[in-house]
């Protein structure tokens, strides 16, 4: 796919497809695409050039049946509504009932604030409403743009397991941008790299390893696409 916002091509020929019951972690520097990739993807950009399909459907009508859903980095939140009531929201909204709600509100440690206006919470306890109002949609594809940013190490560690178990347990395609290579390393299934709109790398995690001979995923991003240089992941 080729987009193009304010006479700049942003994306160039950008080719990728995101497994089901697993998680795509898209890395690149800051200006590498990954925001505008991730709004094509759900259609919220419409491309110049390509096509961009969920379930073998145009993207902006698998958003408006609730098999796609984009959550942003900076999603409104509405300060006298409590969490529970957020959630309640997305539910009618989507009509469903998320079996994992409870289960998710454990591991991110939002159960004893869930009954409070959203006012009160601190940044990183809305990013985790955030997180579990995305996934309550029921949503068969998540686009969650830096979806953990902002999470201190317990938060990430709860996080990180509950998007796992969305992939692995309910066969989800969960799609998730991040700068963290420690935390994509931990995510991730399969890694796509954008280097100034255009895909540098891309692939299972574990192959892309063992081709390179790396043991990890800064020294596969090193040795392969930034070549021994000071380029920012």
């Amino acid at each position: 796919m080729w987009k193009k916002l304010d006479g700049i091509w942003v994306l160039k020929g950008v080719s990728l497809s995101a497994p089901e019951s697993a998680v795509t972690v898209i890395l690149g520097p800051n200006g590498a695409g990954k925001t505008t990739l991730l709004r094509s993807l759900a259609g919220i950009y419409r491309v110049d050039k390509g096509r961009v399909l969920a379930y073998g459907m145009d993207v902006a009508s698998a958003r408006r049946r609730g098999i796609l859903i984009l959550s942003p980095d900076e999603a409104g939140l509405y300060p006298r509504l409590t969490g529970w009531e957020h959630v309640r929201l997305v539910e009618r909204i989507y009509g469903c009932s998320w079996d994992g709600l409870e289960e998710a509100v454990e591991l991110l440690g939002l159960g004893r604030v869930m009954g409070e206006r959203v006012s009160r919470y601190s940044r990183g306890m809305r990013r985790k409403l955030q997180l579990i109002m995305a996934l309550a949609s029921c949503a068969r594809v998540l686009l969650l743009d830096e979806p953990l940013s902002g999470l201190d190490i317990v938060s990430l560690r709860g996080a990180s397991r509950l998007l796992r178990i969305v992939a692995e347990r309910e066969g989800r395609a969960v799609i998730v941008t991040t700068h963290e290579l420690w935390l994509a390393e931990r995510l991730a299934d399969y890694i796509v790299v954008l280097e100034s709109g255009r895909v540098a790398a891309e692939g299972p995690l574990e192959r892309l390893l063992r081709e390179a001979g790396a043991s990890s995923l800064e020294e596969y991003l090193v040795r392969t696409v930034y070549g021994g240089g000071n380029g920012e992941a």
